[in-house]
């Protein structure tokens, strides 16, 4: 029986999903913070990882109605996405935000995009939330962050420092002797913003790094 496809309500996942999928060993475990309705989950189980998602808003965890550009657009959710692709045993969903909650479990990969800059997530800063990240990554695993930049307008009240990077910021949180850099890349050109989805964000620049966490005996 042909499996439904139910489609996240921002559409396919980014394709660095599938390549950050490929790059880990096969049955990872792998951290997904603030995915919405699955939106990269779905992606990086193809490979025969098994995620933990989580998401603190209930709209995305099922059926819910919004108002995107005065027009109605329909969610089904994560839980009916994960039953209807029969991914119960590989996709498993936490409705709360991780960064507040107490889990001490490790991950082997942890895939992070755009969760830094969460309104939900505001009252911590970009400092509290990455060691909250490291903190939970095995050794030896990857972590892969894509972020968000200021634009040229430099202002705290425009930009919150909790939520945006400044330029070569990232970088720093990830001292070398614990650290292997695999990719970085910061790109100082403004995007357009994605249209017809429901999140507000602000004109930025982006960047995104992709990170190994070295060893005992890599340090010692």
């Amino acid at each position: 029986m042909k499996k439904k496809r139910i489609p996240s309500i921002f559409g396919e996942a980014a394709k660095i999903a599938y390549v950050f999928a490929d790059e880990i060993p096969k049955k990872s475990h792998v951290l997904i913070p603030d995915d919405y309705d699955g939106r990269h989950a779905f992606a990086i189980s193809t490979r025969d990882h098994i995620i933990d998602v989580y998401e603190p808003d209930e709209r995305y965890i099922n059926e819910h109605t919004f108002i995107i550009n005065d027009k109605e657009k329909n969610s089904c959710g994560l839980v009916k996405r994960i039953k209807a692709l029969n991914k119960q045993e590989s996709i498993h969903y936490h409705n709360e935000n991780f960064y507040n909650c107490k889990s001490t479990k490790l991950y082997d990969g942890i895939f992070v995009y755009e969760s830094l800059h969460r309104e939900s997530n505001a009252s911590l800063t970009l400092f509290e939330k990455i060691n909250r990240l490291k903190d939970v990554l095995k050794p030896n695993g990857q972590l892969y962050i894509y972020y968000h930049l200021v634009n040229q307008d430099e202002s705290f009240v425009t930009y919150p420092y909790n939520s945006y990077f400044r330029r070569h910021e990232l970088i720093k949180y990830f001292d070398k002797d614990h650290w292997e850099l695999i990719k970085h890349i910061e790109r100082y050109k403004l995007r357009p913003l994605p249209p017809n989805q429901p999140i507000e964000s602000k004109e930025h620049y982006i960047g995104y790094i992709q990170i190994r966490k070295k060893t005992q005996n890599e340090y010692e």
